[in-house]
């Protein structure tokens, strides 16, 4: 899971809504990244800086002003349940504002549903990558609806 989660250069592939995902520049465990993100005619670029910090922390912070305001995503990763071989436990947190007060009012109305799309589409591909095993469903509890998500993830054999 932490792989696909750090491999940026990817997204493109799975992640709803990123239409290109190129690594700028790579140092050590920093990377600079450009997405474009959106569906057409909607389309919109911006970068971030992307710190990897394997195997238990991938932290992207916005390093341009075009789209976003702020816009902060961590994924952590930590131990998951002992009985369960292939598990880990994954806390995401994504703190946001868009520049335009349109996209901000439509993100924060549809925000429960892009989380779950979103750690879905990770899953998913985690899934692929992974072809001998299965993923169950994640269990997802919201401490602060807008800005943070706790996910247990499992990856069973």
């Amino acid at each position: 899971m932490f792989d696909v989660v750090a491999d940026v250069s990817q997204y493109h592939n799975f992640v709803p809504w990123c239409r290109k995902s190129n690594v700028l520049m790579e140092h050590d465990n920093l990377r600079l990244v450009e997405l474009e993100i959106g569906f057409p005619p909607l389309l919109e670029s911006y970068r971030s800086r992307v710190t990897v910090v394997r195997p238990s922390v991938v932290h992207s912070v916005v390093v341009d002003d075009s789209v976003f305001n702020t816009l902060v995503t961590t994924f952590r990763f930590g131990k998951g349940q002992p009985t369960i071989q292939q598990s880990c436990t994954l806390h995401y947190d994504l703190v946001f504002e868009f520049k335009s007060a349109f996209h901000s009012r439509m993100a924060h109305l549809f925000f429960d549903q892009v989380v779950k799309t979103m750690v879905g589409a990770f899953l998913r591909r985690t899934e692929e990558i992974m072809a001998s095993h299965q993923y169950l469903i994640p269990e997802l509890q919201f401490y602060d609806i807008k800005t943070k998500l706790l996910l247990i993830c499992n990856l069973l054999a």
